[in-house]
């Protein structure tokens, strides 16, 4: 009934202790087919509401009960091994999430062995294992580090931001995958920039609606736009990828340089030439003061940045064959001219 209310971002998912231990022929009889009904009401109730599976951990000196039957139970990281695979598989089949608990457990096993995480029958936990616990569902379900948090006062300052930097590490750790979940979106776009012409390619995973923001007040929903800037500068594109449950956001700078029918010779401060060339471009400035100039690819990306004092020959060898723009301030104008490099 609670979870035909719809109304959950998360429901937790937990299989009594032991079950998910055991040989994975019976796990598959006897927990999977569970997992896999609540699963699948939980998204009837609401298609965004997440399957969290919280894997728990070993009991501190293994199974002893069912040790005799199956021998991985007898110590505690072969009843930590199993627990591990049983949460991943379950959250695997059945596209969820799982809180890695039990691998932030045997974490601070290893490495801090003088925190107690057990109550005295080894089984359930005491005050630290249960704030290792809140830890790792914190920055599963927050997708943040849950360093800084505030802790309970039975527990000591220094094991509380232990457990903290556990807990995120697991979580954050990215030689592993916690989340299967098929409704992550995944925010990202490849462009190309030919002077004021900005072409969009989405490569967004999970996404079905698009917002694509272009720095200048304007606006897209289409999912491979292409947009013309009516001014050179430096603009902020924004694109939110989303779907019915989730968004992710991605920006990017891109820098437009808008040919001017102004030609070199008309400037009367700095002379630049060839305007198609090979090994060097030649830079005069006529100017008293020093001229700063910025060279551009043809896609607005800094090639190189000079001061120019009096004359100076860049060399340019370097480059590929093609467009590029060089800018300067002349007075109150900007002024871009366009090069060439022809071999």
């Amino acid at each position: 009934n609670k979870i035909a209310e719809g109304t959950w971002d998360f429901i937790v998912l937990q299989d009594q202790s032991q079950l998910p231990s055991f040989p994975p022929n019976q796990v598959a009889n006897d927990v999977y087919p569970y997992a896999a009904t609540l699963a699948q009401k939980i998204r009837e109730a609401n298609p965004c509401s997440e399957p969290l599976f919280f894997m728990t951990w070993g009991r501190e000196n293994g199974d002893q009960d069912n040790c005799p039957f199956y021998e991985p139970l007898c110590t505690y990281e072969g009843m930590q091994q199993r627990l591990y695979e049983s949460y991943l598989e379950m959250a695997q089949n059945n596209n969820a999430i799982v809180s890695p608990v039990g691998e932030a457990w045997k974490r601070v096993r290893t490495n801090y062995p003088n925190i107690s995480l057990y109550t005295g029958d080894g089984s359930h936990p005491n005050l630290a294992g249960s704030y290792l616990a809140a830890c790792t569902f914190y920055a599963m379900i927050f997708n943040e580090s849950s360093e800084g948090a505030t802790f309970p006062s039975g527990l000591a300052e220094e094991d509380a931001q232990i457990l903290q930097q556990i807990a995120s590490e697991t979580v954050f750790d990215i030689n592993h995958q916690w989340n299967y979940s098929l409704l992550p979106v995944t925010a990202s776009f490849d462009y190309s920039l030919n002077n004021e012409s900005l072409v969009c390619s989405n490569t967004s995973t999970n996404a079905t609606q698009h917002l694509w923001k272009f720095g200048d007040g304007n606006e897209s929903n289409e999912q491979n736009p292409s947009y013309s800037y009516t001014s050179s500068g430096l603009y902020t594109v924004t694109y939110i990828a989303s779907n019915q449950c989730l968004s992710d956001t991605t920006t990017t700078e891109v820098n437009v340089i808008m040919t001017y029918n102004s030609e070199v010779e008309n400037s009367t401060q700095l002379k630049i030439y060839p305007s198609i060339f090979n090994d060097f471009i030649v830079v005069e400035n006529q100017s008293e003061k020093s001229k700063k100039i910025v060279l551009y690819n043809n896609i607005g990306e800094k090639i190189l940045e000079e001061i120019i004092k009096d004359s100076i020959q860049l060399d340019v060898t370097y480059l590929s064959q093609g467009i590029y723009f060089i800018q300067y301030q002349e007075e109150e104008d900007l002024r871009i001219i366009k090069v060439v490099k022809s071999e």
